[in-house]
């Protein structure tokens, strides 16, 4: 099958489960969809795996806790996904959820997402914060994907995985830019809600120290994103000067806008 009858069997799975609605945001179960699908965004080493009963009530539970106390990232998740695929690795591949420009807005996750904040931080069993941040990163990256795509910044005729341009130190990889240029949007504000979360939620024991440092390697990433983007993005289309510009500034609950018809090479300006 080719990529548009893919997009159609997936929004047919998708049909039969989403957030209930968004004053909500409950979900009843996760979208349950073909192999081909899996082996289409790379996912080759993954099998659907079904979602246990614990983890729904702990993922609605976390929404319902994170509306209260970090709206902004409540609003974000239900503005960008329309659904949650649980996926199993066959191998020792894990990681914790992932998001494929293939299949804007639907997030794709793990058991691991309740207990890993990315790149490294491993968090204790039964904790709110996995699931609330990891369905927060992806619906950012959903936010930035679909902006993007309207304005044609990127070429789509290739992976966005299959050429390195940027050295990630915390993975020891080369990065394309577009993957590097949302990791710096996604950890620009997951930045803010660990922070937030250890100040104000976790203000003393172990969940308060796991999040300052993991707060302190999100900065060193964001640092280190910064420096690197900034380094080469002028060698690039100017569009992409544009979406630079405007993910400095960019909140999660904007529609990603870029004026790009009076765009200049000299004179790059960004609308939101």
């Amino acid at each position: 099958m080719n990529h548009q009858q893919l997009y159609n069997q997936y929004l047919i799975c998708k049909r039969k489960v989403t957030f209930q609605d968004e004053l909500h945001g409950k979900i009843e179960e996760v979208i349950d969809v073909p192999q081909e699908i899996l082996n289409f965004i790379g996912l080759e080493n993954c099998r659907i795996d079904t979602i246990n009963q614990d983890e729904l009530i702990l993922i609605n539970n976390s929404l319902t806790e994170l509306k209260n106390i970090f709206p902004k990232a409540y609003y974000s998740i239900l503005r960008w996904t329309d659904g949650l695929i649980k996926v199993k690795p066959i191998d020792k591949n894990w990681f914790g959820s992932g998001s494929y420009v293939e299949f804007m807005h639907c997030t794709v996750f793990t058991k691991m997402m309740f207990n890993f904040l990315p790149p490294v931080t491993k968090l204790p069993n039964g904790n709110f914060f996995g699931a609330q941040e990891n369905l927060y990163h992806e619906s950012l990256h959903h936010q930035i994907s679909k902006g993007a795509n309207r304005i044609n910044v990127f070429d789509r005729s290739k992976s966005v995985y299959e050429v390195g341009e940027i050295y990630i130190s915390w993975h020891d990889k080369i990065w394309p830019l577009e993957q590097s240029m949302q990791a710096f949007y996604v950890y620009r504000h997951v930045l803010e809600m660990r922070l937030f979360f250890a100040q104000n939620v976790y203000k003393q024991g172990q969940m308060h120290d796991l999040l300052i440092s993991a707060a302190e390697i999100a900065k060193s990433a964001l640092e280190e994103l910064q420096l690197a983007i900034s380094s080469k993005i002028k060698t690039f289309d100017p569009k992409i000067g544009l979406l630079w510009e405007a993910m400095q500034t960019l909140q999660p609950d904007e529609e990603l806008m870029l004026d790009i018809n009076e765009l200049n090479v000299g004179d790059r300006t960004s609308t939101l």
